[in-house]
């Protein structure tokens, strides 16, 4: 749909919007596949009585007289909060959540605050980066159980105006009664921030377009392969240490032998991002969105960090929404000369139970299920995919749930 800012009015909350305001945030925040009775329970919370609508500064777009989105500040001395910002999903894609968040920063930098914070939903991060935002920190847990990234940005053309103010102000102290001498000072002052803030206007648009070329660069990126980084891991021993969490700023890229297909987001290169690919990513995002459990990764760790053998989507969808740990089943890969490496992780994966933790992870065994009805080979051991020794290949991987990028579906989750 084209932009309708033109047509678009933004005004200061009433109490009588404090209903259609209840219904733009549950149909944005349903509209992201959260679980409807939490949204409603959220909805419940949310505060829009007189008294609140004038302690946060909430603040309504409206288009021929219908509220279509809302925004609130909340005034705090080191960081003001942006506290609320959802659009009607009926009128995303049409500039009116840009307008509301240009609105919430001038109106933040006209009050005097320095900086303005936020604890943004995964599903909005490449919004509020678009308009500026910077991450910050994990946010401490949420209602919804989980962290989410706090973002941030500086204010700095209001800043820089206090600052003229400021000198303009002792100079004219210092002048003791010169007016015209601290007038012109003041003026001067006001001249300076007048011309750092179109210069402010006109940095922000090119710091968003040059950190959008930098996540299209990751996207076309070939991701490192753990063959190529070390040849020998082609016939080292493996060893598996379990099911245990691990960190996925350490995860280094994939342990798939053949031609690369992805790229360093752990996304199919492009011209592999096939429609098959892209509904199963969708799902994927949306079962991570919905805080759903979704099987562990399946990786090869070295000194230099973890190498994914199946589960590259889910890997994805962790960054995509900047989550800090994955569960994963690992196993150590012995490069020559390398100390062994022992378990790290909890030593029920790998004593007792270890068997049937391992079927859990690999999706052979469904919640609820027994372990014995697995149909076990005759040595004992359980059925399961090759052992990632010798290297698996993407012909090799026909039987796993994560295959080339545009193959078959990637996991039991979907």
């Amino acid at each position: 749909m084209p932009p309708i800012t033109d047509d678009v009015r933004i005004r200061p909350a009433e109490p009588e919007d404090a209903g259609r305001l209840q219904e733009i945030f549950m149909a944005a925040k349903g509209s992201w596949g959260y679980d409807p009775a939490l949204v409603k329970d959220a909805a419940a919370d949310l505060d829009l009585s007189p008294e609140a609508l004038r302690a946060k500064d909430v603040h309504v777009a409206e288009v021929d007289g219908r509220p279509v989105g809302f925004v609130s500040l909340m005034a705090r001395p080191e960081a003001w909060l942006l506290d609320d910002l959802w659009v009607d999903p009926a009128w995303t894609g049409r500039g009116i959540g840009r307008l509301l968040f240009d609105h919430a920063a001038d109106r933040a930098r006209e009050l005097g605050a320095p900086r303005l914070e936020w604890e943004a939903d995964p599903n909005a991060v490449g919004f509020f980066e678009r308009m500026g935002g910077q991450y910050l920190r994990d946010s401490p847990p949420t209602i919804w159980g989980r962290v989410v990234p706090v973002m941030g940005m500086e204010l700095p053309a209001r800043a820089a105006r206090e600052v003229a103010k400021r000198v303009a102000s002792r100079a004219g102290r210092a002048a003791r009664g010169a007016g015209r001498v601290a007038g012109s000072v003041a003026e001067a002052g006001e001249a300076i921030a007048d011309r750092i803030v179109p210069v402010v206007e006109t940095v922000r648009p090119a710091v968003r377009a040059a950190r959008d070329r930098r996540r299209r660069a990751r996207s076309h990126e070939p991701l490192p392969n753990l063959f190529d980084v070390h040849p020998a891991a082609r016939y080292a021993a493996i060893r598996e240490l379990g099911l245990y969490p691990i960190p996925v700023s350490e995860i280094r890229g994939t342990a798939v032998e053949g031609p690369a297909q992805r790229g360093l987001d752990f996304r199919p290169l492009p011209p592999f991002r096939s429609r098959n690919w892209q509904a199963r990513w969708q799902r994927i995002r949306n079962a991570v969105e919905r805080m759903a459990v979704l099987p562990p990764i399946e990786v090869l760790k070295t000194t230099d960090g973890y190498w994914v053998t199946d589960g590259h989507n889910r890997v994805a969808a962790a960054l995509a929404t900047g989550q800090v740990d994955v569960d994963a089943v690992v196993s150590a890969v012995q490069l020559p000369g390398e100390p062994a490496t022992v378990p790290t992780g909890p030593l029920g994966p790998v004593l007792a139970g270890r068997e049937e933790l391992q079927a859990a992870g690999r999706g052979l065994l469904t919640p609820g299920a027994s372990f014995e009805g697995l149909v076990a080979h005759p040595d004992g051991a359980i059925a399961r995919e090759p052992d990632p020794s010798p290297p698996r290949t993407e012909a090799t991987q026909d039987a796993s749930p994560d295959t080339s990028p545009g193959g078959s579906p990637e996991g039991t989750a979907e």
